[in-house]
Order: C-alpha cells, then structure tokens, then sequence
C-alpha cells in the first residue's frame, strides 16, 4: 500500500513559501532596521514551519508504512 501525502499538505507548504518570499521582499524594500529583522524572523519562521510541515507528512507516511507490517 503506497502512502499519500493529502492536498492541505501542498496548501500549508505553499502558503509557508508565499509569506516566507513576502517577508524577504518587505525586508529589502525596509528603510528602518527594526522592520527588517522583524521581516527576516518571519521569514525564518516562515521556513521552519515548511521544515516541519514536511517532517510531519514523511512522519505520517513512515507511520502509515509500518502499520501495515512492513
């Protein structure tokens, strides 16, 4: 049995990606300082919740795998 990994996965993903994107863009176009680094942590989180959006699916699919006895 092949594990699939679902739409809202690829949504999550692809949301993470445009505001990961949007914040590097704000943070290039800041004039003040306090507003760059707010828009690169953002930036940073933006990509860590894609790390670990990913995580959970192969997780998921590794769970799936075993269950079957494999």
């Amino acid at each position: 049995m092949e594990a699939t990994v679902p739409m809202s996965f690829w949504v999550q993903l692809g949301l993470a990606a445009v505001v990961a994107i949007l914040a590097l863009v704000d943070a290039s176009a800041s004039q003040n300082n306090t507003t760059a680094i707010i828009a690169f942590l953002i930036f940073l989180a933006a990509i860590a919740y894609a790390f670990f959006t990913i995580k959970r699916a192969f997780d998921r699919i590794d769970r799936e795998r075993h269950k079957d006895g494999h």
